[in-house]
């Protein structure tokens, strides 16, 4: 077992305490790193001493973040040996996460916050090849002191490919930043019922899936129905892209499909406040920050079983298999339903619309800011007293 320094005389656990973050990459637009970014300043305000160890990042980077090239280099990086805990995120296959295998020079204790690996069979190319080996390299995982885990699925996922026990993982589910709330207005609402998908344009978000499901709506459904599609272009797959236009194309749809690329985040925020339901076809997550941004948003929501949608919406959203285009189109028409009636002021459809959005005040609690970094908090202050 590790062990630490003692406590400094004041007893307090942040004070003269130095925390290490590292990751692969910390880019824009990317869920892993802004858990990254919010858990630095979470605990930096704590009072701990933080930095940040990545191999890439997109910009000029900020003061307490620098790259690391190697795993060697990292295990002589002068934050890294003088670190009293070190978190490794980890996604996919990154080198830098190759350190663990060894122990700490100064026994600093290291965590493991496991956000999931995409299924390499969703993949393609250098992507699927970096999935593979991230559940290989998963296993360095066992050498680390506590997992931490973003979800129920992330947790299965990790002891189906480790050896580590279940009741030892700790549960951090990430925080939504603060979405601001729509105006509850029960007049009546004219226009197009809009739906919204938020995230990359790749074969895993099954936008193909949506797509089809449109296409094979009726016609007095898919006429009042307007889709947008937002996501970032720069981590998305140009053939991908070019090929859900051809199918959106092909399917006459143009008219009912707005494609918003790399949304800043006031607009992706304005988009979701101005949708009515949210809806991932997605093949996989690990989470889905989008879907609890939209619930907060005031949007209802359609997903799939697959990963951990279910268990991100709670009992706060339509569930259809994955892969399943006539069972989402089911779903998506009868959400239009609920929509247009609630919209025209029908007195049931108006008590269902208040209990549904009890039971996403309550759901998202777990996921606001305060509970997040309360969560972090207590987990490292339990780690270093230890």
């Amino acid at each position: 077992m590790s062990t630490v320094a003692p406590l400094p005389a004041t007893g307090d656990p942040t004070a003269g305490r130095r925390i290490v973050i590292i990751s692969g990459i910390r880019v824009r637009h990317d869920a892993i790193s802004n858990i990254i970014c919010q858990q630095r300043r979470t605990l930096a305000d704590a009072g701990y001493e933080v930095s940040v160890l990545v191999h890439h990042h997109h910009d000029d980077g900020y003061p307490w973040e620098a790259t690391v090239a190697t795993s060697w280099e990292l295990l002589r990086h002068p934050a890294y040996l003088e670190a009293d805990l070190v978190i490794f995120h980890f996604g996919i296959y990154y080198e830098l996460f190759n350190a663990l295998a060894l122990d700490h020079p100064r026994h600093a204790r290291r965590v493991v916050h496991f956000h999931n690996v995409t299924p390499p069979e969703l993949l393609h190319g250098r992507t699927q090849r970096s999935a593979q080996d991230g559940l290989i390299q998963l296993a360095i995982a066992e050498r680390a002191d506590v997992i931490w885990s973003d979800s129920l699925h992330n947790t299965d996922v990790m002891c189906d490919y480790t050896e580590i026990d279940r009741d030892a993982v700790v549960a951090m589910a990430p925080s939504v930043p603060d979405v601001r709330e729509r105006p509850h207005d029960d007049s009546p609402h004219d226009g197009p019922v809009r739906l919204i998908a938020v995230g990359r344009f790749v074969e895993a978000k099954g936008l193909s899936i949506l797509v089809a499901a449109l296409a094979s709506l009726p016609p007095e459904v898919l006429s009042g129905l307007r889709l947008t599609l937002a996501g970032s272009i720069a981590s998305s797959d140009d053939a991908y892209l070019h090929q859900l236009g051809k199918e959106i194309a092909a399917a006459d749809l143009a008219d009912h499909i707005d494609i918003v690329p790399d949304p800043p985040d006031e607009e992706l925020i304005d988009l979701l406040w101005r949708a009515d339901v949210f809806v991932s076809s997605s093949l996989h997550e690990g989470f889905c920050v989008p879907a609890i941004e939209a619930l907060a948003a005031g949007c209802r929501a359609i997903v799939t079983d697959a990963g951990a949608l279910p268990d991100t919406v709670g009992g706060c959203g339509v569930v259809v298999p994955v892969n399943d285009a006539a069972a989402l189109a089911a779903a998506i028409e009868r959400e239009v339903d609920v929509i247009r009636r609630q919209r025209a002021g029908e007195p049931q459809a108006r008590a269902d619309a208040t209990a549904w959005r009890e039971r996403v005040g309550a759901h998202l609690e777990q996921f606001t800011p305060r509970a997040a970094e309360q969560r972090l908090l207590d987990a490292t202050a339990e780690i270093l007293t230890r």
